[in-house]
C-alpha cells in the first residue's frame, strides 16, 4: 500500500487522458505483450490521468439493446 499524495479527506479531481493519448491496443495484444503477472514491475506506478481514464471507462456503462427501456448495462451507486 502506498501513502496517498493527497491529505486525508481532500478530494482529488480525476482528469481523463485525451483521446489521442489513449492506447489503441486490443486486450489480446496487451495480454501477449505483458505476459505473466509474475513479470510485472511492482515498483512502477501509473499516473493520475491513467487511473482516471481506467475509472471513467470502467464505470461509464455500455450501451445494451437487451435492456427495456434502452439503458446502460452498469449503474454507479454512490
Amino acid at each position: 500500500m502506498f501513502p496517498s499524495s493527497a491529505p486525508a479527506g481532500e478530494a482529488v479531481g480525476l482528469q481523463r487522458l485525451r483521446e489521442e493519448k489513449q492506447p489503441k491496443d486490443t486486450i489480446e495484444q496487451v495480454i501477449l505483450r505483458r505476459g505473466s503477472t509474475r513479470a510485472f514491475d511492482k515498483t512502477a506506478s501509473i499516473t493520475l490521468d491513467q487511473l482516471s481514464t481506467i475509472f471513467d471507462c470502467a464505470t461509464r456503462g455500455l450501451p445494451a439493446d437487451f435492456l427495456e427501456p434502452p439503458a446502460r448495462s452498469s449503474t454507479i451507486f454512490t
